[in-house]
Formats: C-alpha cells, sequence, structure tokens
C-alpha cells in the first residue's frame, strides 16, 4: 500500500489511534518504506519472517514478464489461463490506482 501512495492515511490511522494499542504490521517485502514506517511507529518490534528476507525468487518457481499491449491483455491472460494445464499454478500481479 505504501507503493500505491497510501503512507499518509495510513500515518494518520497510526497516529489518531489509542497509544496503548498493540499493533500488527505484515508486508510480503521489507522495503524501505516499511522498515521506515515499523521504526516510526512500532514499540519494541518483533520481526517474524519465513524464509530468507533475500527478495530472490525460490529456484522452483518460474517467473515470466510479458509486456503487452494495452488493448490486448484481457485476451492474452484468458488465454493463457484457458490454455493452462489442470495441475498448473499461476499467480498474476496486476496494479491499477484510480486517482
Amino acid at each position: 500500500m505504501l507503493d500505491m501512495g497510501f503512507e499518509p492515511q495510513i500515518m494518520k490511522i497510526l497516529i489518531d489511534i489509542r497509544p496503548d494499542r498493540q499493533t500488527i504490521m505484515t508486508s510480503a517485502t521489507w522495503p524501505t518504506g516499511v522498515r521506515r514506517l515499523a521504526k516510526s511507529y512500532l514499540k519494541n518490534p518483533m520481526m517474524v519472517y519465513v524464509g530468507t528476507l533475500d527478495l530472490a525468487a525460490v529456484n522452483t518457481v518460474d517467473q515470466t514478464v510479458l509486456i503487452v499491449h494495452e488493448e490486448d491483455k484481457k485476451s492474452y491472460l484468458f488465454d493463457f489461463i484457458r490454455n493452462m494445464l489442470p495441475e498448473e499454478k499461476v499467480l498474476i500481479f496486476v496494479g491499477k490506482k484510480i486517482v
């Protein structure tokens, strides 16, 4: 959410809630913005992580990045999913920010 521009809203929530709160912060990654926010607003933070803090993908995952023209995205995605084998899995990241 930080990378989508929600940091001011998150900071306002943290400022407005009771000081004796228990706060749990989760993140799939640990970029600079998340570390800065955690350091500023968490008291005695405990970090729990699964795997490694290295942002490299595991060697059992194939990663593919496709550059597709905007008008072709939907049909390409549907064709891709339709042609998958039953045992195959896919994780698709999309980004959309409406201003």
